[in-house]
């Protein structure tokens, strides 16, 4: 499965003076917990591999920068397999 999503906005910095990274969590419902799947993505895309076949899945993604309270994740985004997706799409508000 493919996830892409927009970069985050952040005003009042200019992009190429933020140096920022990506996670991708995944929601974990049976310890009701968002698990980290990747680190350090450097673009605003990724490849899921290797999923439990379960009927939904549930992510989100959220900016790793230097700077405090820049990180804050995106709203959750669900996916399920019954529906057909293969591409999940997530937008910063």
């Amino acid at each position: 499965m493919n996830l892409r999503w927009r970069p985050t906005p952040v005003l009042n910095f200019d992009q190429r003076q933020l140096p920022g990274r990506y996670t991708v969590e995944k929601w974990e419902p049976i310890r009701a917990e968002w698990k980290p799947i990747a680190r350090g993505i450097p673009d605003t895309t990724y490849r899921v591999r290797d999923l439990p076949k379960v009927p939904d899945h549930v992510f989100r993604v959220r900016m790793d920068t230097e700077l405090p309270d820049l990180g804050e994740p995106s709203l959750p985004v669900s996916f399920s397999r019954y529906r057909g997706n293969t591409i999940v799409r997530f937008d910063f508000a």
